[in-house]
């Protein structure tokens, strides 16, 4: 049903087992799940937190750029702009302060940081902010993935949507597990 996205597959679709489709949908899924995580530890140590929660929120608007191409969504000249606009915010509050923040002040907030550290920081933070907008593009990739490959076609009863959301969910567990 999925594989062919239809309701009530027929002929040689409705003859194959689900079970290849599902154990490399699954490894596809989970593959671009746990480098897009894997990604924001990485970038943690590299960069400032307020950096970090802003560049890997913005996954909900690279999902929408590949659901253009994937899921062959009608581009929207409001939707684009807000993506641009979302990508320009997130830059200034990426590098629109004038030095590096230093993580873990007592006040709980950022500090600049010394001026001997200055340019490491800042080295180490364009490195963190690159690891986690790759981390960001994934995991709105995975998003679209999950629509495209693990999501039964429109018209699924819940019931039916609702044992498949489990059953995905729970190889992708198994498969994060191996």
């Amino acid at each position: 049903m999925v594989a062919s996205q239809e309701l009530h597959p027929t002929g040689r679709a409705a003859q194959r087992s689900p079970v290849r489709y599902l154990l490399t949908r699954t490894a596809i899924v989970t593959s671009a799940l746990t480098i897009a995580g894997g990604s924001w530890y990485l970038a943690v140590d590299l960069t400032s937190a307020s950096d970090l929660t802003a560049i890997y929120n913005c996954s909900a608007f690279f999902a929408y750029a590949f659901s253009i191409p994937l899921l062959k969504e009608k581009p929207r000249a409001d939707k684009i702009f807000s993506v641009l606009l979302a990508v320009v915010g997130v830059l200034v509050v990426a590098y629109g302060d004038s030095r590096p923040t230093k993580h873990s002040s007592k006040s709980g907030g950022s500090v600049g940081g010394a001026p001997d550290q200055e340019e490491s920081e800042a080295k180490n933070r364009v490195a963190g902010n690159i690891v986690i907008g790759i981390g960001s593009v994934l995991y709105g990739f995975y998003e679209v993935l999950y629509k495209k490959l693990a999501c039964p076609p429109e018209g699924a009863s819940p019931g039916r949507g609702m044992i498949f959301a489990n059953t995905f969910g729970s190889l992708i567990g198994s498969f994060t597990l191996l």
